[in-house]
């Protein structure tokens, strides 16, 4: 028998086993149906969430920034937290010593954010998202593009002046039916004059947010909080040139300056973090493979029934099947024909589940989530149908290999 009239028989045989017992061959593969549908649902659930994040993050940042820090984007086991805690935020004096004397930035900006800050107009007060204080070169470092009205001038932010800027849900939550620009808001009792609303962005992943962000200058930031309390921080900014790899050149030039302004001996650890987007990115990336390997052994337990479920329909299936396994060796098929038809049996069982498990997760992406677009990708495809794979000849090896083994006089006798 050549190679193709071995695999096309064995095929025939399989697929005509599972077509006699169909209602039996779909409640057999259940098991797997259920473990593929959560495992590689949770896989293109986090797969979506963790583009999407990168996407929205680098709308408003830059692959190129380096951000003077209290904390790490990525929290050493080397470096316990009570000295995270212990670290002054940057200053707004660190910021101009940093801008005066670094050669590797192309900008510079600094900023401080408060969280959850109502903004008043007459009796209706609404609250932002983040209250952003920011340096007059905010825009230098960072996009900012806005809709209506101007940035800050020179000496609004120099002088710390009463003015702001909105974002655009806020802007239409506090003037429905007209411009906010050139009207008066209250925060923490004082008056601040509207300049400008930034371009609406709204409700993907983070943007719902940002479209709640207010700005002021640095300066009249700092008359309200003070940075450190109540979950009011601040950080410093840079964005490297395009030729320096890696920012290594800004990154290693940051960290002198900032030894140096700080007064750190030569034995001294760093008190302050030079963090980058990609850092940012990896956390993400090993906080998000961490979850993938809590969503991969949730699946593998409803997998792992459905392959002892596989295995328990195999043996009555040889069991039933044994008369017919006699005559086929009587007429000459060879022990590894017997294996291969059984094997490709629980394969084509398991697959079958996978495959539908599959088509459930693609039918739930195509539920549209507001701002949020779940992807069923090529790989997380290709790892369902894998593990279908392996889990089919898992499932049926031990069966198929006691029917091979079956004497074929017995068998035709046990009719």
């Amino acid at each position: 028998m050549s190679p193709y009239d071995f695999v096309k028989e064995g095929f025939n045989a399989a697929v005509g086993s599972l077509r006699r017992r169909t209602l039996r061959t779909f409640l057999s593969s259940l098991g797997v149906i259920v473990g593929t549908f959560c495992m590689i649902g949770i896989f293109t659930a986090i797969d979506s969430l963790q583009i999407q994040i990168k996407q929205n993050i680098l709308v408003f940042t830059n692959a190129r920034q380096v951000f003077v820090d209290k904390w790490g984007f990525n929290f050493s086991d080397d470096y316990p937290w009570w000295r995270y805690v212990a670290r002054p935020y940057p200053t707004r004096v660190e910021y101009q010593f940093l801008r005066d004397r670094t050669q590797h930035a192309e900008a510079m900006c600094m900023y401080s954010i408060r969280s959850g800050v109502p903004i008043q107009r007459g009796s209706d007060v609404f609250y932002s998202f983040r209250l952003f204080g920011v340096s007059l070169s905010y825009p230098d470092v960072n996009e900012f593009p806005i809709a209506e009205g101007r940035f800050f001038s020179p000496r609004e932010a120099e002088q710390g002046q009463a003015v702001l800027i909105l974002g655009a849900a806020l802007a239409d939550a506090l003037f429905p039916r007209e411009s906010a620009v050139g009207h008066r808001v209250r925060i923490k009792g004082k008056q601040y004059l509207v300049i400008g609303v930034l371009k609406r962005y709204g409700a993907g992943v983070g943007f719902s947010t940002i479209d709640e962000n207010v700005y002021l200058p640095h300066r009249a930031f700092a008359g309200l909080y003070r940075v450190g309390k109540k979950g009011t921080f601040s950080r410093i900014v840079a964005l490297a040139y395009e030729n320096d790899k890696n920012m290594e050149k800004l990154t290693g030039e940051l960290t002198g300056l900032m030894r140096a302004r700080r007064g750190l001996s030569i034995r001294a650890d760093d008190d302050f973090s030079i963090n980058k987007v990609e850092t940012f990115f990896a956390f993400l990336d090993a906080f998000f493979a961490t979850v993938k390997t809590i969503g991969f052994i949730i699946g593998s337990f409803s997998i792992v029934i459905g392959a002892f479920n596989i295995a328990n329909i195999m043996f009555v299936s040889v069991k039933e099947r044994t008369p017919e396994i006699g005559l086929q060796k009587a007429l000459g098929a060879q022990k590894r024909f017997i294996l291969f038809q059984f094997i490709l049996e629980a394969t084509l069982l398991s697959v079958l589940g996978g495959t539908i498990g599959l088509l459930l997760v693609y039918l739930v992406s195509l539920i549209q989530l507001p701002g949020f677009d779940i992807v069923l990708t090529r790989q997380n495809i290709f790892i369902g149908l894998s593990i279908s794979v392996i889990t089919g000849v898992a499932a049926g090896w031990i069966p198929a290999a006691r029917a091979a083994k079956l004497d074929p006089i017995k068998a035709l006798q046990s009719t």
